[in-house]
């Protein structure tokens, strides 16, 4: 992040500050006239009830916590509205488009969500107040802001007197924990958590019911806080309905039968809304007096099996993963490599899966020792490890990656064995906090594999390989992966035509994706694609775009009802189980005629295993998709996978065809290429046609299709749709 960029952004919370505020307000107040604004919004105001009274007793740090989670509440309720904190515990929320037509709806989630955590006595309570631009009523922003800020605060005496009510009402049945008890469950917890490595702990206060939780078990299981009262009731919740009375009699018994340990197995319900197996295991401290005092114990995840990697005794990916969000939360700057172990499952196979995990431990141990206490070292999935540690130089992090390359292109003896190791390594600083695990996790997979399949295993730093704004790119992914999970706000797809080469007649269109928003401008998807097609979400958005670009296309088949769709794919999408069922599906549910779907493969196919890939495309095939090898003559791309996949069209690439007016050899290739493709009755579709000379010079050879700026940019599907009609006939 920029420091113009830091300057509106808030530094514990990550959303817009106050000076964003001020200047969002004046824009907003700008565009008011004395006809009053065409497009309606509201304001939302917000505070956190108690705030003095939760730094005083619980400190600041959970003072803090409960800040950053009250802005969370209101990014998800508002999702598509911009929230500013304002002040120490005040947001401010600007409601428009979506949100101001479904603002009752939201607000009263949101007044639910804080009556819950009332209730419970546990978690972020916020007093709103929200009013909404009445040309009528409001002659500025100001005004609005003013009403808001008045039914806020009506709506805090409302919790003020519900609260009251409800200490009145608990009076003589429970009581608040004193802060020395409070301090003491703190210090207790702390100790037991060193030892329970691989579980969730939980310590209750049974004389005051009061808990704390692991945070890790409050994320995985959705629990309110890490501190609770009555968390039993809160935690049975989450049980299996088949396990609950079982769980319950157990609770009954720790609490008023007299026992003194716990142990039992049941399924709990995770955040996503699966069930988990999990084994709970507790004992009761007494006082002095001999009477019950402390409930403490852990529960093991069985769904995610622990955190301790099996294998090597390192901490697996689940704990690589909590790590690092415990470090972005707390803003520590690191440097996080990926390092692997090429061609691993072909030792596997000559040398067995025993020996396999002999040379993980191996390699795991030596990267333990050669750190020397600088950093932690994880067991990722398969041969790949993570190496974790503070933001050193360039230098120095290549200088530790040489040498490690070294000691094992060496060689050494393993079991009698004498091996040589090849390794790749993808790397990526954290150096701005307003990402999470998961973007972080994309950027290290995408350095690791360029080091892989185009580096040759040298050391590839991930912002290297972006563009002049590569700073800001790990941020830019964040929002790009955000979008995502927004109802893809901010995607969009763009139409190129393919017209016939002796008619120019138009008889299909590329479907290309592309990004926007307001920070960022326009994000073409050569720029974030490759970084984001290994990223867990990136199936929903392949799915999105070939819905998106059927739907389209219907409409224009309305009057070319011969009119194909090019819809290009990922070598992730190709990869995936099910994906050939998936674009059954979806043609299905989008009752299109396959034989009007292009699918295009890509150069980074490459990566797939050639069996696997034809397998899928001759399926695809089957079902009457039409298949289109692009980029043909980079890399990827070669005469024998003409004779070998299933495929309607090649598409010589655009770098073979920008200089066909001038160079002679190019020509020549362009006329191999069409006659190979001829051979096997493959049509040819030439890219990056942009003059008219060009297309006198591609019409001598035996090519079907062209694609290019001389018959038009790629274009929003309105302006495509305007092109078509002016180009008919």
């Amino acid at each position: 992040m920029t420091a113009n960029e830091a300057k509106w952004r808030d530094d514990l919370t990550g959303v817009k500050n106050r000076e964003a505020f001020l200047r969002f307000k004046e824009k907003l107040q700008h565009m008011l006239d004395p006809d009053g604004l065409e497009q309606e919004f509201a304001w939302v105001l917000c505070n956190l009830n108690d705030m003095k009274t939760v730094n005083e007793t619980m400190g600041e740090e959970t003072g803090d916590d409960y800040i950053f989670r009250a802005c969370r509440m209101l990014c998800k309720v508002f999702a598509h509205s911009p929230v500013f904190r304002v002040g120490g515990d005040e947001f401010a929320v600007a409601l428009m488009k979506d949100d101001y037509g479904n603002r009752e709806g939201l607000l009263l989630r949101l007044r639910q969500q804080a009556l819950d955590h009332l209730a419970k006595q546990d978690g972020p309570v916020l007093a709103v107040g929200m009013e909404a631009y009445d040309p009528a009523k409001h002659r500025s922003v100001d005004e609005v802001l003013e009403a808001a800020g008045n039914l806020m605060d009506e709506d805090k005496l409302t919790l003020k007197r519900i609260r009251a009510d409800e200490i009145e009402a608990k009076e003589g049945d429970s009581e608040i924990i004193p802060l020395e008890r409070r301090r003491l469950l703190d210090e207790m917890f702390a100790a037991f958590a060193v030892v329970a490595e691989g579980t969730y702990v939980f310590l209750c206060d049974m004389k005051y019911d009061y808990s704390r939780w692991s945070r890790t078990a409050v994320g995985t299981f959705n629990m309110p806080s890490e501190y609770m009262y009555d968390a039993g009731y809160l935690w049975e919740q989450r049980i299996h309905p088949e396990d609950r009375p079982a769980f319950h009699r157990g609770m009954d018994g720790i609490f008023f039968g007299g026992s003194r340990d716990h142990d039992m197995q049941y399924r709990a319900m995770n955040a996503e809304g699966k069930y988990v197996v999990c084994t709970c295991r507790g004992v009761v401290l007494q006082d002095r007096e001999g009477n019950p005092d402390y409930f403490v114990g852990s529960i093991r995840n069985h769904g995610i099996q622990g955190q301790i990697d099996e294998v090597t005794g390192l901490r697996n990916q689940y704990g690589f993963f909590e790590d690092l969000r415990a470090e972005i939360r707390r803003h520590v700057r690191q440097s996080i490599t990926m390092v692997g172990i090429s061609r691993f499952s072909e030792l596997n196979d000559v040398y067995g899966y025993q020996f396999g995990n002999r040379l993980l431990q191996t390699v795991g141990r030596f990267l333990l020792e050669n750190i020397a206490g600088s950093g932690k070292v994880y067991r990722l999935d398969g041969p790949r490890f993570a190496v974790v540690g503070p933001t050193g130089s360039e230098e120095e992090i290549q200088k530790k990656y040489d040498l490690l390359r070294a000691r094992f292109r060496d060689g050494f003896t393993l079991d009698d064995k004498y091996i040589i190791l090849e390794l790749n390594a993808g790397m990526v600083r954290v150096e701005n906090f307003d990402i999470d695990d998961r973007t972080v996790y994309s950027c290290l997979n995408y350095s690791y594999g360029e080091s892989k399949n185009r580096r040759q295993g040298d050391l590839v730093v991930f912002r290297d390989y972006i563009n002049t704004e590569n700073q800001h790119w790990i941020v830019k992914i964040q929002a790009i992966r955000a979008s995502i999970t927004q109802q893809f706000q901010g995607f969009s797809v763009f139409y190129q035509p393919v017209v016939n080469a002796e008619s120019g007649r138009m008889i299909g269109a590329e479907a290309l994706l592309r990004w926007e928003n307001e920070e960022y401008g326009m994000v073409p998807p050569d720029e974030f694609i490759p970084v984001l097609e290994r990223d867990s979400l990136f199936p929903e958005l392949g799915q999105w775009i070939l819905r998106t670009a059927l739907s389209d296309a219907k409409k224009v088949m309305e009057t070319h009802p011969d009119f194909i769709v090019h819809v290009n794919l990922s070598y992730t999408q190709l990869e995936k189980p099910g994906f050939v069922d998936t674009v059954a599906d979806i043609l299905k549910e989008q009752d299109f005629p396959p034989d009007n779907l292009c699918l295009e493969i890509t150069e980074r196919c490459r990566l797939l295993d050639p069996e696997d890939l034809k397998d899928v495309l001759y399926q695809l095939r089957a079902r009457g998709v039409r298949i289109a090898l692009d980029d043909f003559g980079t890399g990827f791309s070669s005469a024998s996978l003409i004779r070998d996949l299933p495929l309607d069209t090649i598409k010589i690439d655009r770098s073979f065809v920008m200089d066909i007016e001038e160079d002679e050899k190019e020509r020549e290739l362009i006329g191999y290429f069409a006659s190979v493709a001829a051979i096997y009755h493959t049509d040819v579709c030439a890219e990056g046609v942009e003059t008219e000379n060009m297309t006198q010079i591609l019409r001598q050879y035996p090519i079907q299709t062209f694609q290019g700026y001389h018959y038009s940019r790629p274009l929003p599907f309105g302006e495509f749709c305007r092109w078509v009609e002016d180009n008919d006939g």
